[in-house]
């Protein structure tokens, strides 16, 4: 089985796909629909243990919505757990080539957590990713056309349906990520809301303290997290 990192940018998709430790097979897609479509394709063929791209404001969304919704292993990680892998290998030379192959060794020995969908909303998962290609394609096309605008008329025309293609183009990916589910972020704030709405419903509301502030250290492991909060007296 395979392994593979995509390092994403505007413009590329650059691939590194490791078939065994010292063979590794690159390639570059254009970051468009169609470059995502041949993409697939070649990673279908290839049938990957993992996928690894890195977070980058947003350049990423496409590929990782379109190598999920074909049902790929693909995982979206923090730039940060990639530059320590690397720093951590010895691996610190930058070129779109190199940080695409230590994508891929990242996902070779750290393996990390693929979150597949829920299967009563992969075909409309598929459908969005689809309709989002189709509107960055008119986008695209429409951005040609502004180029060699013969009057003013036909620009401001021109400039009008980018608008509301740009407009549907962020509805959409909104219902992408509605699909994905929340992030981690969302989850763990939606955990401390609820320990905060149980701890008021005791009529004690826990304040924290500091490390430093905490007393009996010498004190059992379990009293002595206890003593991490404390607990206001009622009145």
């Amino acid at each position: 089985m395979s392994c593979v990192g995509i390092d994403v940018s505007k413009e590329h998709l650059d691939v590194a796909i490791r078939l065994g430790p010292d063979e590794v097979e690159t390639r570059r897609f254009d970051n468009a629909p169609g470059g995502i479509d041949r993409l697939e394709e070649k990673l279908r063929e290839r049938d990957p243990e993992k996928i690894v791209l890195e977070s980058t404001g947003g350049y990423e969304r496409p590929v990782a919505a379109a190598l999920g919704a074909a049902d790929l292993p693909v995982a979206v990680v923090n730039p940060r757990q990639t530059r320590d892998f690397a720093r951590a290998t010895g691996r610190l030379a930058k070129t779109d080539e190199i940080d695409a192959g230590v994508l891929a060794l990242f996902a070779e020995r750290i393996q990390p957590g693929v979150r597949p969908l829920a299967s009563a909303d992969q075909e409309a998962f598929a459908a969005l990713v689809a309709r989002r290609r189709q509107i960055q394609g008119m986008k695209t096309a429409e951005e040609n056309r502004l180029q060699t605008a013969p009057s003013d008329s036909v620009r401001r025309d021109i400039e009008e349906h980018l608008s509301f293609l740009e407009r549907r183009l962020a509805e959409t990916e909104d219902q992408i990520d509605k699909l994905k589910g929340p992030s981690k972020r969302a989850r763990c704030g939606a955990r401390r809301k609820s320990c905060s709405a149980r701890s008021r419903e005791l009529g004690k509301q826990p304040r924290k303290c500091s490390w430093l502030s905490c007393r009996n250290w010498a004190m059992p492991t379990g009293k002595r997290l206890q003593s991490l909060w404390v607990w206001p007296t009622s009145a």
